[in-house]
């Protein structure tokens, strides 16, 4: 295994160290967190108490789910040099942990992610880096990739959610 593929075999990992702080924290957050930013952002009642019903089991279900799907698209990119769709999943990831700061700001406060996204960010700014100078993919790739894999992420994290929300419903005691 050549060094650049140990450095894509590493995405699973981060996503799921990442993934760990948003499970682990979730519960606890949602009981302090959620009735301040109802708050401080009514407009936004009606997203807020969907991730109020959200049990951690649902929430923690959904992410394994993805985490499949990152480690086999990681492994096919390896083993049959199938990258284009790893770079779709990277680049959907990469912009997941730019939201999550983004929430961070306007929030000013703790949210359950924000750790493990300031630690993730320079494994992908460094592999971003390493992809464009050694010229892994043009500039038109990056950019219809990274749209298929936010398009094809978006849709499977509301699938997910949907799925796991209608199997798990949340109750004090599941958190």
């Amino acid at each position: 295994m050549s060094r650049l593929q140990l450095l894509i075999a590493v995405l699973p990992l981060v996503f799921m160290l990442h993934d760990f702080e948003e499970i682990i924290f979730l519960g606890p957050w949602q009981r302090r967190g959620l009735p301040k930013l109802r708050g401080r952002f009514p407009r936004l009642s009606w997203l807020l108490a969907r991730f109020e019903r959200m049990s951690t089991t649902a929430f923690a279900l959904a992410v394994a789910e993805q985490f499949v799907i990152y480690s086999a698209v990681t492994v096919l990119a390896i083993w049959w040099n199938w990258y284009f769709c790893w770079l779709a999943l990277f680049a959907a990831f990469s912009l997941h942990l730019v939201a999550h700061v983004a929430q961070w700001l306007v929030v000013r406060r703790y949210i359950p992610a924000i750790v493990t996204t300031l630690l993730a960010l320079p494994y992908c700014a460094f592999m971003t880096v390493k992809l464009v100078s050694i010229g892994a993919f043009t500039q038109r790739e990056w950019v219809e990739w990274g749209a298929i894999g936010v398009g094809f992420s978006l849709v499977n994290l509301l699938l997910a959610h949907l799925i796991t929300g209608r199997v798990f419903v949340s109750t004090r005691d599941s958190r």
